[in-house]
């Protein structure tokens, strides 16, 4: 009973954030509910008289088209494609409550998943408030507005299933969450390697072939069953049209390559200090090239060698990193297609499969007090982690929300770890390893990230009421062992980068009140710059939490 009062409460907090700003992505989703509710579905990916067009699966569209249906009950307008920025208060309530549906499905999915690995009572409602009212999520979800918690809810379906080793289903579920959004993508790598293990090589070595065909016949069964009914609307347009040109748009719908290479808001990964760079010797070119030699002598060597019929849509300003998601080139450093981010998104892949069986052929050797079970779900979990790890680190035209499929995940692995899993008759201890030693920091980020998104400063205080209670809520309910390397330097360490960003996400946020007139040393240095790079501080913040990130990621696979 004690979880669902949890559940109770964290609702009620959510539904105090209903009067925060109204976000784009509120709009985007709003407009999604009028697009498909107002056009016939062979016009819902070709339809571009706003910005606001569907860029999402079609799994995700019917999903809005039947939230649009409901909505007509409640305030007729919010499916009006004439309206723009509707925030009527029926509006935000009802948008925002379809929110709170995804919430619920997040806690039924936990919940059966922590039944299924015997997790305990009070560790489930450890869990349980730190991932639903984890602050980037709420961040991302109830103030900015997405609906992450309903796919995490269907991805923590798709893992108990692989806890049950029910791997059809967990393969079932998984592509269902692929068609919901296309960012699941990430986990793919992390599927295939579970799955080629415990289905390919364990059927092999037990000589069990029968097993193993039928196996890969249900799953592609089940595979295409989901694929089938997501696009078979699609489907019989182009057999009826003897055409593929509604595929060809979904497709340029959901890998937009003329947004570039950066999101609107940094994520704060390789590309963002690869950003950096190039912005700081474009500057030092132009203004100290003639007073400091080596400066000129660095970009004349990169210069030689760039291709400048690379397509460039926005001047060296970089209003890609301002608010416009466009294509953009590097004025010193090379060019960076999406082409160069995927072979190195497969390259890391690569190492990492091969790391993992080479540790697999040292753990033969080596007694762990816990049950395979346990083992096999870690495993996954990991595989997840690493995965997105890798994409959202060098991935193309990544977002901030990206890094919270890391940070939940290991926030459930450390649970999984470090706390002990009971079964009917003994206890099972688990063990610490890389990702359990991070964890703190890597959650840290997870929500500090997503700070940007909230930048209207009638929302400041809520923004940082809502990271500094999570974030002492982490420190005292679930990063309180010292036994798992969350010893006084680690934590030190994230109180300083916590400080950092709070700092650094005061100036996004107050950057057009402050006066950067006054006679104070640096500020008109300060103030050229700025009128320049309108987005400095914006890539301030990308970049300090970007210098962690690579910290993490040479730790996790070194």
């Amino acid at each position: 009973m004690l979880d669902y009062l949890v559940l109770t409460l964290i609702l009620l907090l959510k539904i105090f954030l209903f009067p925060t700003i109204q976000s784009t992505d509120f709009e985007v989703h709003r407009n999604w509910k009028a697009i498909t509710n107002s056009l016939p579905i062979s016009e819902w990916y070709f339809y571009s008289k706003n910005i606001w067009t569907l860029d999402y699966p079609p799994l995700f569209a019917h999903m809005e088209y039947i939230l649009g249906k409901i909505s007509k009950f409640f305030d007729e307008d919010i499916t009006n494609l004439d309206k723009e920025f509707y925030d009527s208060t029926k509006c935000k309530i009802f948008m925002r409550s379809t929110v709170l549906f995804g919430d619920l499905l997040l806690f039924f999915s936990l919940k059966r998943f922590c039944r299924i690995i015997n997790l305990s009572y009070h560790k489930f409602l450890i869990l349980i408030f730190a991932i639903m009212f984890n602050a980037g999520l709420v961040l991302v979800d109830n103030i900015h507005f997405q609906y992450n918690a309903l796919l995490f809810g269907l991805f923590f379906i798709s893992l108990g299933y692989i806890a049950k080793r029910q791997y059809v289903l967990a393969a079932v579920f998984y592509f269902i969450c692929l068609c919901m959004k296309h960012i699941f993508i990430y986990y793919a790598p992390a599927y295939f390697i579970f799955y080629f293990h415990y289905i390919v090589i364990n059927n092999i070595k037990k000589k069990k072939f029968k097993k193993l065909i039928i196996n890969l016949i249900l799953i592609g069964l089940g595979i295409l069953s989901v694929l089938i009914i997501t696009f078979l609307p699609f489907i019989v347009i182009s057999i009826k049209t003897k055409s593929l040109s509604q595929f060809i748009q979904i497709k340029e719908r959901l890998f937009p390559l003329n947004r570039g290479l950066l999101h609107t808001y940094w994520a704060p990964n390789i590309w963002a200090l690869y950003s950096l760079i190039d912005k700081v010797l474009y500057y030092s070119y132009t203004n100290f090239s003639k007073q400091i030699p080596i400066i000129d002598k660095i970009c004349s060597f990169f210069l030689k060698y760039k291709d400048y019929s690379y397509k460039r849509n926005t001047s060296s300003t970089g209003a890609g990193e301002n608010g416009v998601s466009k294509q953009t080139g590097f004025d010193i450093l090379p060019d960076i297609n999406m082409k160069i981010t995927n072979i190195i998104v497969f390259t890391f892949i690569v190492i990492y499969f091969m790391q993992y069986y080479r540790k697999k052929s040292k753990e033969k050797n080596i007694a762990i007090k816990i049950n395979k079970n346990a083992i096999r779900i870690k495993e996954f979990i990991q595989h997840c982690i690493y995965s997105n790890f890798i994409f959202f680190n060098f991935g193309y035209q990544v977002h901030e929300k990206a890094f919270l499929n890391i940070s939940i995940l290991v926030l459930l692995d450390y649970i999984i770890s470090v706390y002990s899993l009971e079964t009917k008759d003994k206890k099972i201890y688990t063990y610490s390893d890389d990702i359990t030693s991070l964890a703190l920091i890597i959650t840290l980020i997870g929500f500090t990230a997503q700070m940007p998104l909230i930048h209207d400063p009638r929302d400041y205080l809520v923004k940082i009421g809502l990271v500094t209670f999570y974030f002492i809520f982490c420190n005292v309910a679930i990063f309180n062992k010292d036994d798992f390397n969350n010893d006084t330097a680690t934590k030190i360490n994230v109180i300083i980068l916590f400080i950092l960003n709070l700092i650094v996400d005061f100036f996004v946020s107050f950057q057009d009140y402050f006066d950067l007139d006054l006679k104070l040393p640096g500020m008109q240095s300060l103030k050229q710059i700025v009128i320049i790079y309108p987005f400095m501080f914006l890539m301030g913040f990308s970049c300090l939490n970007s210098l962690f990130v690579q910290v993490l990621f040479l730790l996790l696979f070194t």
